[in-house]
This record gives C-alpha cells, structure tokens and sequence, in this order.
C-alpha cells in the first residue's frame, strides 16, 4: 500500500525537526488522496517523548498516528511493539533522516508469542542505525537490514518502509 504525504504538511514537521528539543506527537486526517498531519495541542510534550491525552482523538489517534523523533532516527521498539499491539493503519516516525512508514496489513491487533526474540532481534540490528545517528550518517543497508530482520522475526504481521528527505521529495511524497 502507498501512501501521499502533503507537501506542506510533512516539509512544515520537516522544517520544525531541526529546532526540536522535545518530540511531537498526533493524528494523520486523510483528505482528497492526501495524508495531513495534525498536532495535538494536548499531547504531553513537556519530556522527550509526547503521549495523546486527549481522548476525543483516541480513536483517530490509535489507527493513524505520527511522531517525531529529536534524537534517535528511527523507530524505538516500544514503536514496533505499539503498532502491532494496537493493529494500526499507519503509524508514521519523521526523524532527522527522513520518513519511517508502519503498519499492520491485518487491522488487528498482533500478540507476539515470544516478544523476547523481537527485543533480541531489535536490539542486534538496531545498534548499527544507533551508531550512524551518532556519527549523523545514514546507512541504506543498515536500514535495509533492520526492516527485513523485524519483518521476519514478526512473521511479516508488520510493514516498516523507510524513505530519506531527499528520495521522499524526487518522489513527491509518496511512501
């Protein structure tokens, strides 16, 4: 499945990313073939990380959510395990890198046998991307590697594209 970003909408996140201290956080409104972002003005982000407070978005907020995240560039496993625990539409992470796309292709929650091995599959391939974020670096093929490896480690009951600003933008907003 393919999804198109507004152009305004994502390069106005993109812009504020450079100057965050704290995370953003809220709900995607889908509108004549366009994905929108909406902040929540409620959203706790007064930490690093921004949690929906307010409970008249929830329903909205729980199939199709984003985030930003300041310092780490890409997904946490507390990302992961959320989308699949709530069987998301879209969870969506812009990072300094660029734009990481989730969702579950079922629409139903995902109850992890051994979440275990997901944890120990995360942290082995996740510790490259953690690496090049220090060293402000983007490697494809470490990227290339951590979604494959927590595709399957998941049975594939997740999807994780990833695209950098630039590819997003030749592709004119479309993951």
């Amino acid at each position: 499945m393919k999804f198109k970003f507004n152009k305004d909408s994502i390069l106005n996140i993109k812009e504020m990313l450079s100057d965050m201290e704290t995370e953003i956080c809220g709900s995607i409104s889908y509108f004549d073939g366009e994905l929108f972002f909406l902040d929540d003005p409620t959203a706790d982000s007064t930490s690093k990380f921004c949690q929906i407070k307010n409970e008249n978005i929830r329903l909205e907020s729980e199939t199709m959510r984003f985030h930003t995240h300041v310092f780490k560039c890409y997904p946490s496993i507390q990302d992961i395990e959320s989308t699949l625990k709530r069987g998301r539409i879209l969870d969506v992470i812009l990072t300094k890198w660029g734009v990481w796309l989730m969702s579950v292709p079922s629409r139903a929650p995902v109850i992890l046998k051994q979440p275990e091995k997901l944890v120990a599959v995360y942290d082995k391939y996740s510790y490259p991307l953690y690496l090049s974020s220090k060293e402000k670096l983007i490697s494809l093929k470490d990227i290339n590697s951590f979604i494959t490896k927590i595709t399957w480690i998941v049975n594939n009951s997740i999807q994780i594209k990833f695209k950098n600003w630039e590819m997003l933008e030749a592709d004119e907003f479309l993951l």
